[in-house]
């Protein structure tokens, strides 16, 4: 029997609530156990369809390769494994993979969202949003650097910039940073690449001083901080990594493996739960075509301070009037502080939630990741004036 006709059969009972065409496919004695869940298991074709009936799903299967499947509201993310064994036909056995820990970084931000005080997701206007969102483009952007950099260093170049990819608003004075005319993360790129390509071996990044980095970055603030993150990387660049990071990307061929290497290897990284900086390299690797992964779709949004200004200029994001006033008034929010965490957690799940409508409304061939969704709202608002938080943080 075909996995597709079971499945068939399941998304129709889904769809109209009717299981019998579904349980026609089992045996009398057939079992469906789900792992991962708290669920069953159900032995006996009555007691699987009354399960059904009583507790029905809500969205569809999607088949993918091997056993995969994922959910129809969100296809482009495997969700488990279905494995059905048969009998004279029939289906004896129908068990459910569920992955338990399906996302790291949505996992962790869903039920800070749930429980957030002062940040709220307005849903209604989310789905107003999507509504014409889903009718863009949407592209993965053609290039991310603002200046052409050879093949060979690319990874190098994005691996050191992520290191020190982080407040670019000064604290006092509340003015962006820029070099040479480019804003923020545009400058910092531009700048480390004037400096040349020996600057992103480890064995100059493990030497590297404040004094030193002020002169390859004029004006920007945290230099202390910026310059211990390079001498910390270098060290292990130099140890473990032949001092490329070029190296350690070609030991990786996928996203999860990627994040869990960087955050693992490289402390400064793992920006629990949200892995921002880590997230946001592999993300600029692919735009770069350093790497190609193969599954995009693992990354989330990365949460830092434009998105959410961006989402609440759209009236996505609602603030409580004290935390309003706070960012209004370019009031500092503690690092960790409830307010900061909100703030990154409904950032991330707002464009998620984004994705998935959107989604809803373009052809599975047009589907699009969390992370085009984060590029669309941060290209127009990144060099503008909007208002955002204000965070003394090294990991945005």
């Amino acid at each position: 029997m075909r996995r597709d006709e079971y499945v068939a059969r399941f998304n129709e009972g889904v769809r109209t609530g009717e299981w019998s065409p579904m349980l026609e496919l089992l045996t009398d004695d057939a079992t469906l156990e789900f792992v991962g869940i708290s669920v069953g298991p159900f032995r006996g074709r009555d007691a699987i369809g009354e399960a059904y009936r009583t507790q029905p799903p809500d969205d569809e299967l999607v088949l993918l390769d091997g056993r995969r499947y994922a959910w129809a509201r969100e296809r482009q993310r495997p969700a488990g494994e279905l494995h059905l064994e048969e009998r004279g036909g029939k289906i004896s056995a129908i068990r459910v993979l569920y992955e338990q820990f399906s996302h790291p970084v949505l996992d962790a931000v869903r039920p800070l969202v749930e429980s957030a005080r002062d940040v709220r997701i307005d849903d209604e206007r989310l789905r107003d949003v999507a509504s014409w969102l889903a009718y863009e483009e949407l592209p993965v952007p053609p290039v991310f650097l603002p200046v052409r950099v050879p093949a060979e260093h690319v990874a190098d170049l994005v691996f050191v910039a992520s290191c020190l990819n982080f407040a670019f608003t000064d604290f006092e004075t509340r003015v962006r940073w820029d070099f040479d005319g480019h804003a923020d993360a545009d400058g910092l790129h531009v700048a480390l690449w004037r400096a040349g390509p020996e600057l992103l071996r480890g064995e100059t990044l493990a030497a590297m001083t404040t004094e030193r980095l002020g002169e390859i970055l004029p004006g920007l603030q945290m230099l202390d901080e910026r310059a211990a993150i390079l001498r910390d990387v270098g060290e292990v660049l130099v140890e473990r990594w032949d001092g490329r990071f070029a190296n350690v990307l070609a030991s990786v061929s996928d996203i999860d493996s990627y994040l869990r290497l960087l955050t693992t290897e490289f402390p400064r990284f793992d920006d629990v739960p949200f892995w921002k900086l880590a997230q946001l390299s592999a993300w600029i690797l692919h735009i770069e075509r350093a790497v190609q992964w193969p599954d995009l779709e693992r990354l989330t949004a990365f949460a830092d301070y434009i998105v959410p200004a961006a989402l609440r200029a759209l009236g996505v994001l609602r603030y409580s009037d004290e935390l309003a006033h706070a960012i209004d008034t370019w009031t500092p929010i503690d690092a960790g502080s409830p307010w900061e965490v909100e703030l990154r957690a409904a950032t991330v799940w707002a464009c998620h939630e984004l994705c998935l409508r959107v989604n809803e409304l373009r052809p599975p061939e047009l589907a699009v990741v969390d992370a085009q969704i984060d590029a669309r709202l941060w290209l127009p608002f990144h060099a503008g004036p909007i208002r955002h938080h204000l965070t003394r943080t090294i990991y945005y």
